[in-house]
């Protein structure tokens, strides 16, 4: 029996769930998870087909002029929300 290596890029066909994984990912602030999710990503949506079109180093740091570079490639923003759960000041019930 002839098996293929798993792709999860043939998986994550949603933007709804490509973003879910992008937000993980930066959330964790690993550089190489960041690195090889957004790899993956282009995979998925058929991007680093072409000879201008590069792939993410995991193994540099990934500057954040890069990053919201490719961020806006992939139609993606970025959402800012506070660590905790009290917002301007207000701090939740005991």
């Amino acid at each position: 029996m002839k098996t293929k290596p798993f792709d999860p890029a043939e998986y994550l066909q949603s933007p709804e769930i490509q973003a879910e994984l992008v937000s993980e990912a930066l959330e964790s602030g690993d550089q190489k998870y960041i690195a090889h999710t957004l790899n993956t990503i282009k995979r998925a949506r058929g991007m680093n087909q072409s000879s201008n079109e590069s792939s993410i180093i995991p193994s540099e740091p990934l500057a954040l002029s890069a990053l919201s570079m490719i961020l806006e490639e992939l139609d993606f923003k970025v959402k800012i929300i506070p660590k905790n759960k009290s917002v301007h000041g207000n701090q939740p019930a005991h």
